[in-house]
């Protein structure tokens, strides 16, 4: 019964690995420096970078208050979880299978740059639409008039 608990853990442990490193440590590694870099470069406004921030900071925060729920109403779940080593092995697998993934994979390459430029699309600056190009993002006819007549003025 016990491998079965661990071989069942393991699994959860890498699917939370991949959505961890997939939606809170990937755009803080990629998506935060890139978009510094896209502002000092003056392509994008200065609040981009850390608007991009937003959604791993919401989801960090989350899995805090999951995690001290899990401890405080649950303790030997808690500490069963700590203690599981198909839990945590699972969790380095599924942040090793990413980071592969994102080394890699070609198709991640543009997955991450095309969230990046839909991100993006509606911060940038004059400057940058000249520089980078209007970027087509769902939606954004509207915002890319409206870059282009600014550009002609």
């Amino acid at each position: 019964m016990n491998f079965l608990v661990e071989f069942f853990l393991f699994w959860i442990g890498v699917l939370l690995g991949i959505w961890w490193f997939g939606s809170v440590f990937l755009p803080i590694l990629y998506g935060f420096p890139r978009g510094l870099y896209w502002a000092f470069r003056g392509w994008a406004k200065w609040r981009a970078p850390f608007i991009y921030l937003v959604s791993p900071v919401l989801w960090s925060v989350a899995l805090i208050v999951i995690t001290l729920v899990l401890f405080i109403f649950t303790p030997k779940v808690a500490t069963y979880l700590t203690q599981s080593r198909g839990f945590a092995i699972g969790q380095f697998v599924g942040i090793g299978l990413l980071i592969v993934r994102v080394l890699f994979s070609r198709s991640t390459h543009i997955d991450m740059a095309d969230d990046f430029y839909a991100f993006m699309g509606s911060h940038l600056t004059p400057a940058g639409a000249t520089m980078v190009g209007v970027l087509s993002t769902p939606g954004s006819s509207g915002s890319s008039q409206g870059t282009n007549t600014s550009q002609r003025q």
